[in-house]
């Protein structure tokens, strides 16, 4: 592939490729959750209306689950279905909720500013449509993730391979913060016992598996090249980062804002759970004998 070709492609956009089987098992459960969903919501009780909101929400949910799944997961492609079944359970006990899908949309492109597994660094193009995304986002949806989305750039601008110009763009994304807040600080909440005890027990469990991951295994999307593990390290704090955000500043419904987020964090560290189990144990051991 030349270089004209690749500074042609998207650096945030990822095909999903029915000839994996993982893509296909994705494209196939997808419609039939939103679909359970739609039914179940129907058949206790609820209006038609209501019922396709409770399908659409499902669906919507169970992708950007999985989607963000693989951005903090790469090299394990059923931690995205242990997300997946995760955000499918909250979705059922929680009356099937609507979320921020276009923060949530932003912030998938974050991650995929920062740990670059397309394979080159964001194009000015996608920089762009990250920014409209955030001043979209920030008046009609999370305000807040325009901060996420400036640490991403920032951090982008900053690692391995640095992307200078990402510094305005985080910059940008500040400044659109900035505006809004002065504008109207929005919605304020706070967050309830129930949802602190289960959100502190998700975020250390989602630590520990954080500090246990040393090693990436998988290649780039394009000219295989090997991802950098401090990059998909810096990635899933950045999750982690923004997920506390909301939640301190919009309380219960920051968290149910970013489901599909948290969902995605519990996912793969209930996959991970050995391998964490383990590098952690041998971790200790290496620290014992020195």
């Amino acid at each position: 592939m030349s270089k004209k070709s690749i500074k042609l492609k998207s650096s945030l956009g990822r095909a999903i490729n029915p000839k994996y089987r993982t893509n296909l098992i994705l494209i196939i459960i997808t419609p039939i959750l939103g679909i359970i969903a739609g039914a179940y919501s129907l058949f206790t009780g609820n209006e038609l209306w209501t019922a396709i909101q409770a399908g659409f929400w499902t669906s919507a949910a169970s992708f950007q689950t999985w989607a963000i799944a693989r951005e903090i997961d790469p090299d394990n492609d059923w931690s995205a279905f242990v997300a997946i079944a995760a955000i499918v359970l909250a979705m059922f006990a929680l009356n099937f909720p609507a979320y921020s899908i276009i923060a949530l949309a932003v912030m998938l492109f974050c991650l995929r500013i920062v740990n670059r597994i397309v394979g080159f660094p964001c194009a000015r193009n996608d920089s762009i449509f990250v920014i409209i995304l955030v001043l979209i986002a920030a008046f009609f949806d999370s305000w807040l993730i325009g901060l996420v989305a400036a640490l991403a750039f920032f951090l982008d601008a900053i690692m391995s391979q640095p992307h200078r110009q990402h510094l305005y763009f985080a910059g940008a994304s500040l400044l659109i913060v900035i505006v809004r807040g002065i504008i109207n600080l929005g919605e304020t909440g706070s967050i309830s016992t129930t949802y602190l005890i289960v959100t502190v027990v998700m975020g250390i469990f989602y630590i520990l598996t954080m500090l246990a991951n040393r090693f990436v295994t998988t290649k780039t999307d394009i000219k295989a090249k090997p991802l950098d593990i401090k990059r998909i390290r810096a990635t899933m704090a950045l999750a982690l980062v923004a997920v506390i955000i909301i939640a301190l500043w919009r309380g219960d419904n920051g968290v149910l804002a970013m489901s599909p987020l948290w969902a995605a964090m519990l996912g793969i560290s209930i996959y991970r759970l050995p391998i964490t189990i383990r590098e952690l144990t041998t971790f200790n051991k290496a620290r014992q004998k020195a």
